[in-house]
């Protein structure tokens, strides 16, 4: 028998579980509709009923640039037949000339779950990562653009060939500026993105959105087994709120101790996925859309849709499962690498049988790395240790910087780690695919997370060792990661600023289970926040707004803080200006000043909104 299990979370508010309130209409998994205009060099796209591309191409020669001439530019596509459709856009001079090249300049407007994003391309054997974002990213390793509702992908050459521009959504719409340069242009179109060329034939996402909530707690399983009971769960809510955990976004208790046996169905004429499947639409109607629902023992398509997450892997904490299906992230459903026990007692040695384990020292590297990882891929994030460990607040270090876990979009439409997803899709017969089909091999050691707030824009880079040896120093170029050259370098866990020189920043070696974390902001001429002390993402949890006031030279600011944690601000401040005084929560506060760094500290007596301020 196939053993399979359901874990199931009430969620204790409302959250954006939103749904069309009439049936959609499926989008038409064909070619896009194409108007040329050779006269002026006008383009458009048509795609379910809306122009998703407007655009004008123009010829750059040593001259600079202009418009088209009649017939100057030819248009040929051409579309690929069967399930799988990829459109193809080429754009080309229509008599080749040596110094002369085409500009496609134009707006892309997709749903407001569509997004920017990179194909696999040389970028990523220069520097390989795996890519998340926060809101909308600017990324110059973007070449497509994505959206959900309707899974379809526009893109265009890669390599720096493409600049793409998001803006605000509104309306429901979101509006990409996009420029694509060349001495010929080749646009590509795919319907039907996800579902058929990455093969989740279960992916109908014009029914329904995803919820975007932080889903962060504590799973019995691991840490207590089929052990588990009404003394432990009272150590455990103890330990929690003497900690305070629910203040740094600790909201659910799972207990995870039911596994359920499918029958013998063969007799029925029904397969094994329409009868899970059927079974899990029961547990959705009846629970209601407001139940959060994580299917668990390995990657099941079935639950696609139904589901709101799925454990990539086996048991025990499986780092290497989250590049596995990076591009599936809240895209499909929110990833879980099934658990996240900050200090390892023990280790699964048979991946057949659960309870095979064997003993293990965790050491205070696990309890940052640990937690780092999954909040930086997006992924659900249920601790599972003995109540013991959560007593000791230097444990507790990593699993408070990376809660609550932001809601972020896949950077890449590809996975880091290609084989598992690319097996799942080639699978003709449920029966062939085994349940566990996710993680091994290395852990990817760089992740890259955007993080996009109406008042700034910036990037959190994690270096993670999860091998056994060391990481040796290296130079990180910023065009590696799609930035601009000209940045602010502050590392989070030691608190300090990182040298920068021509494009480039030093990364210092690394050690078995360590960790670096760097915010990366445009450089400014005047006093900008390098950093918080809050969350790993150095503001985009705990800051609402920031704003720089020229006419007073101020600085201010509102973040929402943690009881009895303290709340620090590391400020740029470059020549000529220097820091004169500052304000947290409404009185004086001291100012640090060291080198180009000012820094202001404050500990808060509630969990809530502070205003602060700091003037030049």
């Amino acid at each position: 028998m196939k053993h399979l299990a359901l874990a199931i979370t009430a969620t204790l508010a409302s959250h954006a579980y939103l749904f069309a309130a009439t049936p959609p209409v499926a989008p038409a998994n064909a070619p896009a509709g194409v108007l040329w205009k050779p006269s002026d060099g006008s383009l458009h796209l048509r795609y379910h009923d809306a122009v998703i591309l407007e655009a004008k191409v123009f010829v750059k020669d040593g001259q600079g640039e202009r418009a088209v001439r009649s017939d100057e530019v030819v248009l040929q596509q051409s579309a690929s037949g069967g399930d799988k459709v990829e459109q193809l856009v080429r754009l080309s001079l229509a008599q080749a000339n040596a110094g002369t090249g085409l500009v496609l300049r134009g707006v892309v407007t997709g749903s407001d779950e569509a997004f920017a994003a990179e194909t696999r391309e040389e970028s990523q054997k220069r520097f390989p990562l795996v890519r998340t974002s926060v809101g909308q990213s600017h990324n110059l390793r973007n070449n497509s653009i994505y959206d959900r509702h309707l899974d379809w992908v526009l893109s265009g050459p890669a390599d720096g060939q493409t600049h793409i521009v998001p803006g605000k959504p509104a309306a429901g719409k979101t509006t990409f500026d996009i420029e694509c340069c060349g001495n010929e242009l080749a646009l590509v179109f795919c319907p039907r993105y996800y579902q058929q060329h990455k093969g989740v034939k279960n992916f109908t996402p014009w029914t329904k959105k995803l919820r975007q909530d932080s889903i962060t707690g504590w799973c019995s399983w691991w840490a207590y087994g089929g052990g588990f009971n009404q003394n432990d769960l009272k150590s455990i809510l103890d330990a929690w709120r003497e900690q305070h955990m629910a203040d740094y976004g600790y909201r659910f208790i799972q207990i995870d101790n039911i596994n359920h046996c499918l029958p013998d169905i063969a007799a029925r004429g029904i397969t094994p996925d329409e009868c899970f499947r059927s079974y899990l639409n029961v547990a959705r109607t009846e629970l209601g859309e407001d139940t959060f629902i994580l299917a668990c023992w390995g990657v099941l398509p079935e639950v696609v849709g139904l589901a709101d997450a799925c454990r990539l892997g086996g048991d025990g904490f499986g780092p290497s499962t989250l590049q596995c299906y990076n591009s599936w992230n809240n895209v499909i459903w929110l990833n879980d690498p099934d658990h996240c026990d900050i200090l390892p007692a023990r280790k699964a040695v048979d991946a057949g049988d659960v309870l095979k384990t064997e003993s293990i020292s965790g050491v205070l590297e696990d309890t940052v790395i640990r937690p780092t990882l999954v909040s930086m891929a997006g992924g659900v994030l249920m601790l599972s240790d003995k109540a013991e460990v959560y007593q000791n607040s230097k444990a507790l270090e990593g699993a408070c910087r990376a809660s609550p876990v932001l809601f972020s979009v896949p950077g890449q439409l590809y996975d880091y780690t290609p084989n598992a997803s690319a097996r799942l899709a080639a699978v003709k017969q449920p029966s062939d695919r085994t349940p566990i089909d996710a993680g091994g091999g290395q852990t990817c050691p760089w992740w890259l997370m955007e993080v996009d707030r109406p008042f700034e824009h910036w990037a959190v880079l994690s270096r993670l060792n999860f091998e056994g040896g060391a990481l040796p120093a290296a130079t990180v170029l910023f065009r590696d990661l799609g930035l601009g050259d000209d940045q602010l370098v502050w590392e989070f866990w030691t608190r300090k600023l990182v040298a920068v020189n021509h494009g480039a920043f030093e990364v210092e070696a690394l050690g078995p289970r360590g960790t670096r974390t760097y915010a990366i902001r445009p450089r400014l001429t005047r006093p900008q926040l390098l950093s918080t002390s809050r969350h790993i993402s150095q503001g985009g949890a705990d800051l609402e707004d920031v704003t720089w006031n020229a006419s007073t030279r101020t600085l201010s600011g509102r973040s929402r803080v943690v009881i009895d944690d303290p709340y620090e601000l590391a400020i740029h401040v470059p020549a000529p200006f220097v820091s004169r005084e500052a304000t947290m929560a409404g009185a004086a506060a001291p100012i640090r000043t060291e080198g180009t760094v000012a820094r202001i500290a404050y500990t808060p007596s509630a969990t809530t909104n502070i205003d602060w301020s700091v003037k030049f």
